[in-house]
């Protein structure tokens, strides 16, 4: 999308690890490498990531790449990663590790923009079990290299009411 391209292979990297295949994601525009993100080896014969290019920060002027790579384990975990471009050029800003499927990214209040939008791992296992844990929407945004929480931001509260009304339905 906009010359930009984002490929997700598995690749053996001895620096990382001797013995398994490594999720890569290499980005490229106009056919020149800009970016290369190594993720967690999960130990299984194909990646479980995903790369997506989409409008996360409006204050360039090109998509962002965002790459979710599973790491393996029971209730853990995505790495996530956004790819953007800055006044440095390329960059990869680590947005954190999430509980799920790994598909977190989605425009939360509807404007255009994608937002990174998981539950809060904090609750996972603070008050119950994992099977019996529900959590709060957790909003992140990247803003100038950095991940923001925009969780309270008054205009996500048909995002988090949407989810309430979804974990009360479990009860």
């Amino acid at each position: 999308a906009d010359g930009i391209t984002a490929t997700v292979s598995l690749q053996r990297r001895l620096s990382v690890d001797p013995t398994m295949d490594v999720p890569v994601l290499t980005v490229t525009v106009g056919g020149r490498t800009v970016q290369e993100v190594l993720a967690t080896p999960s130990g299984i014969d194909f990646p479980v990531s995903e790369a997506r290019i989409a409008e996360i920060e409006t204050s360039n002027d090109t998509p962002e790449v965002y790459f979710s790579s599973y790491t393996g384990g029971a209730h853990c975990c995505n790495e996530v990663y956004v790819v953007e471009a800055s006044g440095r050029g390329w960059i990869t800003v680590s947005v954190g590790s999430f509980d799920g499927g790994g598909n977190f990214l989605e425009d939360a209040d509807g404007d255009g923009v994608a937002e990174i939008v998981a539950v809060d791992n904090v609750f996972l296992y603070q008050f119950d079990s994992y099977a019996g844990s529900a959590a709060p929407l957790q909003i992140l945004t990247v803003e100038a290299g950095e991940v923001v929480d925009v969780s309270t931001d008054p205009r996500f509260g048909d995002a988090h009411r949407e989810w309430l009304s979804e974990i009360e339905g479990w009860a």
